[in-house]
């Protein structure tokens, strides 16, 4: 089950991974317009999460294409054209996506076209993208996932923390958290929770993405990205619950991840990443991940970025960038610039690049690209 917030879009560029899916059930929603949740599943949310609506929970219904005009407006007014620039320029010249490749477009349409609702933090409701006039029965179980999300507004101001101006790296790993809560309570109150998240099987839904990501003609390493939110985020959050229940949950929501290296089971980092509007952004361990996993395996992908400290990737003359990665260990940024160098010999025409270690077998790996 795949929920976001509205906010995800808003701030697409910076932490693209972000989710793209989100599904909603709702009561009483014939017609496009208001729309309402019955109490009963209202009282079951909050009884499952161990916490109390403040306030109504308002929803609305629009139509696929009132949903994709919302959402792109969402994403140019949210984000300056230097950032979208920059951003975008940024997953190209790194080959997170091909070289024609429309973000505001592509996010937008997929989107509409693919979700059944989203939490909207602005107005405060949930957005049901209505495709028939009745929902169906699945659809009448899973919405507690976006009642979580307004929970997590209401109690936590979860909308303040999504819109801070930090890196693309530290928006992902808040996002994992969001969602993973989200589906936690969407399973317990749907009598489905199973936290048998063995790497085993972390990796057998990381590679579903990847078949997913082919039917539908998205990049696979932001297919990976986006999937990384409910993999690794549910794979956290149920860590937490065996540590302490929602109330652990909760105290990771007050102090949320500075990078997606706890998404690994690794140490988080000591700050928030180099993150400067239209200039520079930390993409992190999930992003180096989601690279590599776009071309190979899964399990060599997460062990490729073991090790990973912190990076930086800044923009160099006209179209071309620096992305500089640091590691723990020499031997471990060799393994990544070696499986790096694999991705990016085989993909992109219009783009040269060039990975180096750092001098004297410093653990740092450099990543240079510039427009041919």
């Amino acid at each position: 089950m795949e929920s976001s917030f509205s906010a995800c879009f808003s701030q697409i560029f910076r932490r693209f991974g972000c989710a793209l899916l989100a599904g909603l059930a709702l009561g009483g929603c014939s017609q496009l317009g208001r729309c309402t949740f019955s109490p009963e599943l209202l009282q079951q949310v909050s009884s499952a999460r161990g916490l109390s609506f403040s306030s109504p929970a308002g929803c609305v219904r629009k139509s696929p294409a009132q949903a994709r005009r919302d959402l792109r407006a969402s994403i140019l007014s949210s984000n300056s054209r230097r950032e979208l620039e920059f951003e975008e320029q940024l997953l190209k010249a790194l080959s997170f996506v091909p070289a024609d490749y429309s973000l505001v477009d592509s996010v937008s349409k997929r989107a509409s076209e693919t979700a059944s609702a989203y939490y909207d933090p602005k107005a405060k409701r949930i957005v049901v993208v209505s495709r028939t006039s009745k929902p169906s029965d699945n659809q009448l179980k899973i919405v507690s996932h976006e009642l979580t999300h307004m929970l997590q507004d209401q109690h936590f101001s979860i909308s303040s923390l999504i819109a801070k101006e930090v890196s693309s790296d530290q928006q992902r790993a808040r996002t994992a958290i969001l969602e993973g809560d989200a589906n936690a309570v969407m399973m317990l109150v749907t009598g489905t929770l199973d936290c048998n998240y063995e790497w085993e099987s972390v990796v057998r839904d990381f590679e579903k993405r990847k078949k997913e990501a082919v039917v539908f003609e998205e990049p696979p390493a932001l297919a990976i990205m986006r999937g990384a939110s409910y993999i690794l985020g549910m794979r956290r959050v149920c860590k937490l619950l065996e540590e302490g229940g929602f109330e652990a949950v909760n105290n990771q929501i007050k102090d949320l991840p500075k990078s997606s290296k706890v998404l690994f089971d690794w140490p988080d980092a000591s700050s928030e990443g180099c993150y400067r509007e239209g200039e520079a952004d930390s993409l992190g361990a999930l992003a180096g991940f989601a690279l590599l996993a776009s071309k190979s395996n899964i399990l060599p992908s997460i062990g490729a970025v073991r090790g990973w400290s912190s990076d930086c990737a800044v923009r160099r003359g006209s179209g071309g960038f620096v992305w500089t990665i640091s590691f723990e260990e020499s031997k471990q940024a060799a393994v990544f610039a070696q499986e790096l160098r694999k991705v990016l010999s085989s993909d992109s025409a219009r783009y040269r690049h060039l990975v180096t270690l750092g001098d004297n077998f410093s653990a740092q790996v450099k990543v240079e690209a510039y427009t041919r």
